[in-house]
């Protein structure tokens, strides 16, 4: 049994999942390949999304990486190790002297969207380094258990508005 479990991230397509999740001082990745395996309403919750991949078969043993799948007969089955984890190549952002975080020390405070591309991170950074000032800087960049691979990245909170379709177009344009 784990002791300490919560859910840090998750990608959601249709019908295929991916949670990054920490057990204790580890951190462990979870592809759930068919979308009935978990209901809609209970996919972004971490209680109980961790309470239906506790009853998945291998869940309690030693693994980085986890498929969940339904096989032929409808009975829930799980491979352990079949893909690696995610990581992020850095070296499409343009950074001048990175920080490194370690996930386990990071507190999240405020998750404002776990749906953030490479391509929008790859353009603030360009943006950035051509002195646009309106766009978040790469602050630095967060790893699992070592710097390589890179996992994810912190960028700058800038308060204001979040501009709207039609009513802030023209100042959109602009500013562009």
């Amino acid at each position: 049994m784990h002791g300490k479990e919560a859910v840090l991230s998750f990608d959601l397509e249709e019908n295929d999942f991916l949670y990054r999740v920490r057990r204790d001082s580890r951190i462990v990745h979870v592809s759930v390949l068919h979308g009935d395996i978990i209901l809609p309403r209970e996919r972004t919750e971490s209680s109980l999304i961790l309470s239906h991949l506790r009853g998945v078969p291998k869940w309690y043993e030693n693994w980085t990486t986890l498929t969940v799948r339904k096989g032929l007969d409808g009975v829930i089955q799980s491979a352990v190790d079949e893909f690696p984890p995610h990581p992020l190549n850095t070296k499409l952002l343009d950074s001048q002297t990175p920080n490194y975080f370690n996930i386990l020390i990071l507190e999240r405070l405020h998750r404002i969207s776990d749906r953030v591309s490479l391509r929008e991170v790859t353009t603030y950074a360009s943006l950035v380094s051509r002195g646009f000032c309106f766009a978040p800087r790469v602050l630095g960049y967060v790893y699992e258990e070592q710097k390589d691979p890179t996992i994810a990245f912190l960028m700058e909170y800038i308060v204001g508005t979040t501009p709207r379709a039609k009513e802030d177009f023209g100042a959109c344009e602009k500013t562009i």
